[in-house]
């Protein structure tokens, strides 16, 4: 068995407001998986009926024979320029559970608030908790075996509050709203990623990985100190999180990451919306704003649906409208973090057959506000 250490090294503990200091000009969002996420509340219906339907399907999936999905991951500049890669494309299968829009903003958001923990392998879960300063009540922790045992010695362990995640997704920091979260949590420690590099279109030999975003143990921990009505404590209320995100996808931003954590922690608190808005937000922030300045919403909106693995039979049509709906009632937010206003235009190519909207970028709106 693993030796433990006795002594806590404080260092290994980097604060969450140290990381927004020091660390602001990390990117937190990574680009090369941002294709696999649905951008919808819910599985598709056509998706469930592909699987209802064909039971030798369902049974070859069931025993993970065969992938719930696969697609093709590329980038331009994966094959080009300072940032050339041993790849050019990557075939992505996943296996195990999918994934929404609305959980990669869950993912995003506790690397962006959350503090990170060095060296998480060298401590007990009860250490851990030592290191972060919270007084946990291990009384009701559900699994009393993992209390005292070493953590994995692989993937990025970060610690954050939920009242932290509420806030940062604009929730009320309720039980159905954690309980909301950890499900999410669940859905992405349970979907798996083999990946095989390509190049030239050829598989390249020797090179595949398979990971899960999140590890499937992450640890929820009840600290009473802090629950305003201690009356209202019970065995199964949880106030923290401990989790073990994948040394993969953290290593993919310093090379496919957008958006920095200060852009994260001060603009994008304020941008969630319906009907998973802030994944097409993110699509506008992983461009330059030249690139989109003068375009129509609508071409941008296609493309940000285009981009996706699939629309699962969703109504393509439906779903632009409707997001261009939702952009147009932002144009305050737009303004205010984005140096973007949007001017209506008769379009004839436009799919309302009326009019859309161009956007256009004004960096003088707010110098401070403005990142590319």
């Amino acid at each position: 068995m693993k030796k433990l250490i006795t002594d806590i090294d404080e260092f290994d503990y980097i604060d969450a407001d140290f990381l927004a200091e020091a660390r602001s000009s990390q990117l937190v969002a990574s680009t090369m998986f941002d294709k696999i996420f649905i951008p919808s509340k819910r599985i598709p219906k056509e998706m469930l009926s592909k699987i209802a339907d064909d039971k030798n399907l369902l049974e070859q999936q069931l025993l993970a024979n065969l992938p719930l999905f696969e697609t093709i991951i590329e980038q331009p500049y994966w094959a080009k320029g300072e940032n050339k890669r041993f790849f050019d494309q990557i075939n992505c299968e996943v296996y195990g559970a999918i994934c929404l829009a609305d959980d990669r903003h869950l993912l995003d958001t506790i690397i962006a608030h959350g503090a990170m923990i060095n060296n998480a392998s060298k401590y007990t879960l009860r250490q851990i908790a030592e290191l972060s300063r919270i007084e946990v009540n291990w009384h009701c922790y559900p699994n009393q075996s993992e209390i005292d045992t070493p953590l994995k010695n692989h993937g990025t362990y970060f610690h954050i509050p939920f009242k932290n995640i509420c806030k940062a997704m604009s929730l009320t920091n309720s039980k159905p709203n954690r309980d909301a979260i950890l499900q999410r949590l669940r859905r992405l420690s349970l979907m798996q990623l083999f990946l095989t590099f390509h190049k030239d279109e050829q598989a390249i030999p020797s090179r595949s990985a398979k990971i899960s975003l999140v590890d499937r143990d992450f640890y929820s921990l009840q600290v009473p100190k802090g629950i305003r009505n201690q009356k209202s404590i019970t065995n199964d209320t949880v106030t923290d999180l401990v989790v073990n995100i994948s040394s993969f996808y953290v290593k993919s931003l310093d090379s496919d990451g957008q958006i920095s954590r200060k852009r994260f922690l001060n603009n994008y608190v304020f941008l969630n919306g319906k009907n998973g808005i802030v994944d097409f937000l993110k699509f506008i922030d992983s461009h330059k704003r030249s690139y989109i300045h003068g375009k129509y919403l609508s071409v941008l909106v296609t493309d940000y649906y285009s981009g996706k693995m699939s629309m699962f039979g969703m109504n393509k049509n439906h779903k632009i409208l409707t997001t261009m709906r939702l952009i147009a009632e932002m144009q305050d937010e737009l303004k205010v973090h984005f140096n973007i206003i949007l001017k209506k235009e008769v379009n004839a190519k436009s799919l309302s057959k009326k009019e859309d909207w161009m956007v256009l970028h004004t960096p003088l709106l707010n110098s401070a506000s403005s990142i590319n």
